[in-house]
This record gives structure tokens, C-alpha cells and sequence, in this order.
């Protein structure tokens, strides 16, 4: 096996830190993002890898891979790979990988989680018990058994989540590109597929399970919404940037929008810790081409968050430990293969 030298990044626990020593001892293992690592520490620090293990919010761009000289393989421990500069990696022969089945049961789950929460009113009701009050008055849910919900994307996570609704006694329709290849599928969980129109006017909830792509980007804007039903409930655990943020909010706030619950918010910078978002709010009042977050997002995010029906949580759909083995299994996996090239 050819010793090639690897750089892990965004690694946060100790458990994980074991599983790759255990697999890679000579590795180099970081908490911090590629770029942070870069900006701290240098480009020498990161000059002698061959291979690359990201996350999410790691800038695998041309500014930052560019100063990675040896680089030959860029591998993220996410099914999304939209933060892997795939122009430049093309350019340059690096290859790329990502994981592309780890817990279509765990986004699943956490997915249905926020619905419970929000039609149950379940984060209210504990808040209120937790400072002495047992009073039950305007906490009044809603059933989930008959409503209709309409899932956008029908892939391993939208049929995981079609399955656990139909256990609940909902109507399920769905929306799906390739919806001809799956007709077997949605049969035998009862799932009807529909045009996005249709979609948007039945379902009484509607929830994103699709990836980012062009044609995806922004799917819920100002005009699909104007077609949703009043007081719809939209869920998204996908890719923020699916929602048109302001559009979202003009909903929310003419109660044409019930309620959201959110795991991804667009460029997710009110996610990062405290002083990360001061120095990107910093960098966008001076440079207004930062590529960061710009002012307007910044303050719509931070409008999103607070608003009292927005259910908002950081990115964390994918994370239990059984799902995190998963996709450090594969991720070990596919640089065993690339090493033995």
C-alpha cells in the first residue's frame, strides 16, 4: 500500500479522532476547517497531503486547494459535495468522493422529529414546565393521521420518511425528476407522485429531499408559495439554499406560512460559533464582494431564527454516532482504494 499522506478535517470528537488513528496512524487530525487550518497555521502545514477529508464547512475552492500542492484526491464526509471546487479539481486531476449512502434513516427521522415537535408544540410545552408552569392553555397541536404531506424528491432519505408518515395514517404525494424510475417504490408505500403545482395546493405540509442543483436552487420562492395552502407547514433537512429565504419569511410573517422547520438555512453562517460570525459580518460591511455571507442573508437569517413559528436547528440532521461510523467506514474505505493506486 502506497503511504500517502492524509489530512482530516472538521473532526470534532474524541471517538471519531480514534476510529481514523485506528485506521490511518500517521494521519494528521484537525477540529478546525481547511481554510482555518490554512489561515492559522500556513501553507506549509498543509503543502505535503495527498488526500483531503472534509465536512461541510471546509472550502475545498481554488484559493485553498490551490495552496494544498500535493493534493491528488478531495474526499467530504457528506453526500453533498457543492463546497468541492469541481472546475478546478478537474483541472488539476484531483479527484473526488463523498459518501453517498450513510443514514437515509437518520435524516429521516430527525426530519419527522421537527414535525412532531412543531405539530405537538413539544419545545414550548418543555420550556414552560422547565420554569415551574403546568398551565396546558396555548398549547393545542394539531393531528398528523389524514393530513397530506407532500415530500419534493423521493430519493433513499424521501422514501425512508414516506414510510415513516404512512405509519402515521398521512396522505403522501411526491415530486420526483426521475419519478418514472420509481413507481414500484412508491406503490408499495402508498405514495402518489404529482406535478410540482398539484404538490404545492393539496399538501398541508411539504417537506425538501432533494440536492442543491441549478434547477433546484430556490424550488420554494415567492411564487410557489403564493400556490401553497394557507398555514402550510415547510420542512427542510436538504440544502438551505432550496429556500428563497426572503420569500420564506414574507410567508411566515402574512401567516400564509404556518410554520418552518429548519436544519439548513442559506450559507448556514448564523450556525458558526460566535466569533467566526462577528469576523464574516466584519468582512462583509468592508468588502462587498465577500463570498462569505453578504449583509442581506446575514439579516435574513438572523430575522428567520427568531421568528416565534421558525424551528431552526444547526445542520444536525445527520448526526448520530451510528450514522458518523457509517460514514467514516466508507471514508476509510475509499482512501484505502485510492491508496492502493
Amino acid at each position: 500500500m502506497n503511504n500517502k499522506k492524509i489530512g482530516f478535517f472538521e473532526v470534532k470528537e474524541e471517538y471519531e479522532v480514534n476510529i481514523i488513528k485506528q485506521a490511518f496512524p500517521n494521519s494528521k487530525i484537525y477540529s478546525e476547517t481547511l481554510q482555518e487550518v490554512i489561515d492559522t497555521k500556513g501553507e506549509e502545514e498543509v503543502k505535503e497531503f495527498n488526500i483531503l477529508s472534509i465536512f461541510i464547512y471546509s472550502k475545498a475552492n481554488k484559493e485553498y486547494l490551490s495552496k494544498c500542492e500535493n493534493v491528488q484526491f478531495v474526499i467530504t464526509r457528506s453526500m453533498g459535495k457543492n463546497h468541492i471546487d469541481n472546475q478546478y479539481c478537474d483541472k488539476k486531476g484531483i479527484q473526488i468522493g463523498s459518501v453517498s449512502k450513510y443514514g437515509e434513516n437518520t435524516v429521516a427521522e430527525f426530519t419527522f422529529a421537527l414535525l412532531l415537535a412543531i405539530s405537538r408544540k413539544i419545545i414550548k410545552s418543555v420550556s414552560r414546565v422547565k420554569r415551574g408552569d403546568f398551565d396546558f392553555t396555548n398549547l393545542q397541536g394539531f393531528d398528523l393521521q389524514g393530513k397530506t404531506i407532500g415530500l419534493i424528491g423521493f430519493g433513499n432519505i424521501g422514501q425512508k420518511f414516506a414510510q415513516m408518515c404512512r405509519g402515521f395514517e398521512m396522505n403522501v404525494i411526491a415530486y420526483d425528476a426521475f419519478a418514472h424510475n420509481m413507481q414500484d417504490r412508491a406503490k408499495e408505500l402508498e405514495v402518489t407522485f404529482v406535478d410540482l403545482d398539484e404538490l404545492y395546493t393539496k399538501s398541508d405540509i411539504i417537506s425538501l429531499h432533494v440536492p442543491l442543483l441549478p434547477q433546484t436552487h430556490h424550488i420554494v420562492n415567492k411564487e410557489s408559495i403564493s400556490k401553497m395552502k394557507e398555514g402550510v407547514l415547510l420542512l427542510n433537512t436538504s440544502r438551505g439554499e432550496l429556500l428563497d429565504t426572503q420569500a420564506v419569511l414574507e410567508g411566515l410573517n402574512s401567516g400564509h406560512i404556518g410554520y418552518v422547520g429548519l436544519d439548513v438555512i442559506e450559507g448556514e453562517c448564523m450556525m458558526k460559533e460566535e466569533h467566526q460570525l462577528t469576523k464574516e459580518v466584519e468582512e462583509s460591511l468592508t468588502n462587498s464582494s465577500s463570498s462569505i455571507c453578504d449583509m442581506k442573508t446575514l439579516i435574513r437569517d438572523h430575522l428567520l431564527i427568531n421568528h416565534k413559528n421558525a424551528f431552526i436547528t444547526p445542520h444536525n440532521a445527520f448526526n448520530t454516532r451510528d450514522a458518523i461510523k457509517r460514514i467514516l467506514d466508507s471514508t476509510i474505505e475509499q482512501i484505502r482504494e485510492f491508496n492502493l493506486k
